[in-house]
């Protein structure tokens, strides 16, 4: 800024500042719609890796456990892409609450895959019972929050 007069040094600096507050100021919160269409996009993107690791119908137990847990990271990570995104601030409390539930149901899942990888079929059915109830719970969230491609198609 040497070669600038004191006057136009000011003014460099002031736009400067302006730009980067500006910058930093410009970012409006997530619209619902926005929230939703990402959102439902993941979870299109999530239930069709899923299906694609779906076991063969003449699988074994073994295979299916296997099959499962491929499934349930593929889950998992969908769940912490979802949650990075930009939430409305008035559905901030609900979004959390349905995730919350979401990676409870995910639990149950896991719980049910290593009771089954055991042969232990009364904890199995506990952990698949209380997952269908978090599932139906998380999908009550869901459906309120406009997020229906992440209701599940069948509960459980």
């Amino acid at each position: 800024m040497r070669g600038l007069g004191k006057r136009s040094a000011a003014l460099v600096v002031a736009v400067a500042v302006a730009m980067t507050l500006a910058a930093c100021g410009s970012d409006a919160p997530p619209t619902h719609a926005d929230f939703r269409r990402q959102v439902n996009a993941q979870c299109r993107a999530v239930r069709k890796a899923v299906t694609k690791l779906a076991p063969a119908a003449d699988a074994t137990p073994e295979e299916m456990i296997r099959a499962g847990r491929r499934a349930l990271v593929r889950q998992r990570a969908a769940v912490r892409t979802i949650a990075a995104i930009a939430r409305p601030p008035d559905e901030r409390a609900r979004i959390a609450r349905w995730l919350a539930l979401v990676q409870r149901a995910l639990d149950a899942v896991a719980s049910s895959l290593d009771a089954q990888a055991r042969i232990d079929l009364s904890a199995a059915n506990q952990a698949n019972g209380t997952g269908t109830a978090l599932v139906q719970q998380a999908d009550t969230e869901a459906r309120a929050l406009g997020v229906d491609d992440c209701v599940t198609s069948t509960p459980g």
